[in-house]
């Protein structure tokens, strides 16, 4: 029986050459991947943003109409006012909601101009609430958003944004 000749000639990648390869391809992915995630971060901040407007403007159009805000918002909810004779005015049909589940927007009302605690400002007496804040948590804070001065302290140390009436 004849042994088939052994070929020496080299016809593919040596050990060395496929790690390098590997470790190529891992750091353009780490590269990639690490992208992505500051331009997600960054895509879910414009959308808290934009929801804070929009939450914003329902707000200024209930006050335009009723004189004063309402004592809590619920995310998620429909944001209207029943009057005394049962007339319903509807400001929102859903309040937006943060897409990441903590934190979701917060929203606290004042009784006082420079929305600080005090004045009548109650579930009782929502009449009294002439002043508002509404909270955030941006992922990439110090991007060139700053929070409005008059909401610069959070209701806790999750929030980091926070905006008022116009």
């Amino acid at each position: 029986m004849k042994h088939p000749r052994i070929d020496n000639s080299k016809k593919g990648f040596t050990l060395v050459e496929l790690l390098i390869a590997i470790s190529i391809i891992a750091i353009l992915t780490a590269l990639g991947f690490s992208t992505y995630q500051a331009v997600y971060k960054a895509s879910r901040d414009s959308k808290r943003l934009s929801d804070l407007k929009f939450i914003q403007s329902g707000l200024q159009q209930y006050h335009a109409d009723q004189k004063f805000y309402p004592f809590s918002v619920i995310p998620d909810s429909e944001l209207s006012y029943t009057n005394a004779a049962g007339k319903k005015f509807v400001y929102l049909t859903r309040v937006p909601n943060d897409s990441v589940p903590q934190p979701d927007y917060t929203y606290v009302a004042f009784g006082t101009l420079d929305c600080k605690p005090g004045g009548s400002c109650s579930a009782v007496n929502p009449a009294g609430c002439i002043c508002y804040c509404l909270y955030t948590r941006l992922e990439n804070k110090g991007a060139g958003q700053v929070s409005d001065p008059v909401c610069s302290s959070p209701p806790d140390n999750r929030l980091n944004y926070g905006l008022t009436r116009p």
